[in-house]
């Protein structure tokens, strides 16, 4: 087995919120959920640890820049409308499916929806 390599690999999660709002009213809430190697002592799970801490970041930066704007236009709308105020949220989650061996897979998934606030 190769020095760097790992017979397997354990994982806790680490998670993160974010929530945007416009005139103080929640406009976007963002979850992330991504894996963190414990121990992240040697060298391949320092790694994974890095590359999922930027998938985060990543995320939340799309969040607010790409979905944001969206969600402000939907709240201002709604307002305009005397609507109820609509609320996105956004999340990123992963499922490991396999942890054996040396090898690790795992799956992650993102997903967007419109939550209706209080009228």
């Amino acid at each position: 087995m190769a020095r760097d390599s790992l017979a397997e690999l354990h994982t806790e999660p680490f998670a993160a919120e974010r929530e945007w709002t416009v005139e103080d009213i929640p406009v976007l809430t963002a979850s992330v959920a991504v894996p963190r190697p414990v121990p992240a002592a040697d060298r391949v799970s320092r790694r994974i640890h890095r590359y999922y801490q930027l998938q985060c970041r990543s995320y939340l930066r799309y969040c607010e820049r790409w979905l944001l704007p969206q969600a402000e236009a939907a709240y201002r709308e709604a307002l305009a409308a005397s609507a109820p105020l609509p609320c996105l949220r956004a999340e990123l989650r992963y499922q490991v499916t396999y942890n054996q061996g040396g090898l690790w897979s795992l799956y992650t998934q993102s997903r967007e929806t419109p939550v209706s606030g209080p009228s």
